[in-house]
């Protein structure tokens, strides 16, 4: 890939002969099942994809200078990951520099950041912009919105140190969150100190400002690296910054105080570089959930560090229900997984995992896969969803829903890993699916001409457009098939939920249908 400037000062993407943009979404796409109700969480790209396809979920804002940008959501059952897309109408899909990111979701609300368009390197507007979308109302007389949030001029905002907390409701016509960005000033001279800072948008003000922060620990100076930002909640909503290493850092945002609250993580038996890539965490029924994944040691036939026979362990820790302090300041194991031990116990399952070469027991298969990116559920307690590969750098993935009570795969999701680096840059959990409910309409009519959409690659749906090319704004259709970014949606899930911090999952195990999109309207909450 390579990005060219145009003679307008305006830049765009290049692509060598026989790859396929990073932004296009793969032809093969499931059809809709009307009788699913959305997933109470999802497994969810945080890269968004340039496509013009539209359903309920769509949300569009429009500029002062009459440009519009739309986002909509594609949401399926886990393991199979949900993603977004989005469109401006009038520019083609190569004018973005870069993928357009969501930076984190609490309840019915979504921070996303997308590239300003056209990219002009002479200027001197901030190369992004930042979104808020919301999902629309439960009784669909509120459409979900799209709304630009203020430049935050000379603040630093990196994306993986954003947090993010909703205190709203979906139905609530004022609603108020915060966007946090959690930055550390490292000395420029040996022998000073670090000084922590947060970047804090509070949407009552509709403004940002920077605070110092300062650490109750000394221990918390280990802090290194933000892996992962998530939202604990709580009455004083509590924001956590994870370094998957070291520690969190709990920032309480409705206390409006400058502490930042220390919590190191269980001993490490992994200590290497490979954290982002084989440990998470997530805030569950007022649990905070941590695993972390180990492998065997290296051998002259291993191609990557994440071969063989795998394990998995896993700690909890109970949060006190204000969300400011574990009611406990210890770590309690919580479950132990080792690949040859993980059951698979329905043919299907085995059919749906990739054949190999060598001749050995099906089903010691899981051993004989690279694997990483775990992922514990939001919803469904006791289960952990892994990531796995033939090589380590194939862009064929399978994601694995594993029970961790009865140690049993309990299902199979393939995914399209093009855009991933190994098992890095993959999927995030969100709970924004239980609001969403899509409901199906036909398309309403809509001048092709004023399509952008002409790759012959890539199926052409039903599309919605928002702007003409005389700039009279149509209205939005709906299209009656979902993209699913190449996954094949050979699914098969067994079903059951349990409530609190501890593991296990119960209900009897149901096949869900090959075609596992979210459509139609339901009574229907990600880090």
């Amino acid at each position: 890939m390579a990005l060219i400037l145009n003679g307008d000062g305006t830049c765009s993407m290049v692509y060598p002969e026989g790859t396929t943009p990073i932004w296009l979404r793969p032809a093969d796409r499931p059809k809709a099942d009307p009788t699913l109700s959305p997933p109470k969480s999802v497994l969810l790209d945080t890269l968004g994809y340039v496509d013009d396809e539209c359903n309920d979920t769509t949300a569009e804002h429009v500029a002062e200078d009459g440009k519009c940008i739309q986002v909509t959501f594609w949401m399926y059952h886990p393991p199979l990951v949900s993603y977004f897309t989005i469109h401006s109408p009038g520019l083609k899909p190569d004018a973005y520099p870069e993928m357009p990111k969501i930076l984190a979701t609490d309840g019915h609300l979504a921070l996303l950041r997308i590239p300003r368009l056209p990219v002009n390197p002479f200027s001197d507007q901030p190369a992004n912009q930042f979104f808020i979308y919301r999902v629309g109302s439960s009784t669909g007389e509120k459409q979900p919105s799209l709304r630009m949030l203020p430049n935050p001029s000379k603040l630093v905002i990196r994306d993986r140190n954003v947090g993010f907390l909703n205190y709203g409701t979906r139905d609530q016509a004022d609603y108020r969150f915060f966007a946090a960005a959690f930055y550390a000033a490292h000395p420029l001279r040996p022998g000073g100190s670090v000084k922590f800072y947060i970047n804090l948008f509070d949407s009552e003000t509709w403004e940002w400002t920077r605070k110092e922060v300062f650490v109750n620990s000394p221990d918390a100076y280990r802090y290194r690296i933000t892996n992962k930002v998530i939202t604990i909640g709580g009455q004083h909503g509590s924001i956590a910054w994870v370094d998957l290493s070291h520690g969190i850092l709990i920032y309480d945002a409705l206390l409006h105080n400058n502490i930042l609250r220390y919590i190191p993580l269980p001993p490490s038996e992994l200590p290497d570089p490979r954290i982002n890539s084989v440990r998470d965490m997530a805030a569950v029924d007022g649990c905070l959930k941590y695993v972390s994944m180990s492998y065997p040691p290296l051998t002259q036939s291993s191609t990557s560090y994440y071969f063989g026979d795998w394990k998995a362990k896993a700690w909890k820790m109970a949060m006190h229900p204000s969300g400011t302090c574990p009611i406990s300041r210890q770590w309690k194991e919580d479950y132990h997984l080792r690949a040859s031990e993980i059951m698979i116990d329905d043919p299907s399952h085995l059919e749906l995992l990739p054949d190999l070469p060598n001749s050995f027991n099906k089903k010691q298969v899981l051993t004989k896969l690279h694997t990483g990116s775990p992922a514990v559920s939001l919803h469904d307690d006791g289960i952990v969803y892994i990531m796995t590969k033939v090589e380590f750098s194939d862009r064929n993935a399978w994601v694995l829903a594993v029970n961790t009570s009865t140690k049993a795969l309990q299902a199979v999701g393939e995914f399209d890993a093009e855009r991933c680096m190994g098992f890095s840059y993959t999927y995030t959990q969100s709970g924004i699916s239980k609001h969403m409910g899509v409901e199906l309409k036909e398309d309403q009519p809509h001048n092709e001409e004023d399509l952008w959409t002409t790759v012959s690659y890539k199926k052409k749906g039903k599309r919605c457009t928002s702007a003409g090319g005389n700039g009279k704004m149509l209205g939005r259709g709906m299209s009656t098939g979902a993209g699913n970014r190449g996954q094949h949606m050979k699914l098969l899930a067994g079903s059951g939920m349990a409530q609190g911090c501890g593991s296990g999952v119960s209900g009897a195990g149901k096949v869900v249908g090959p075609a596992d999109a979210i459509h139609g309207r339901q009574a229907v909450e990600r880090s």
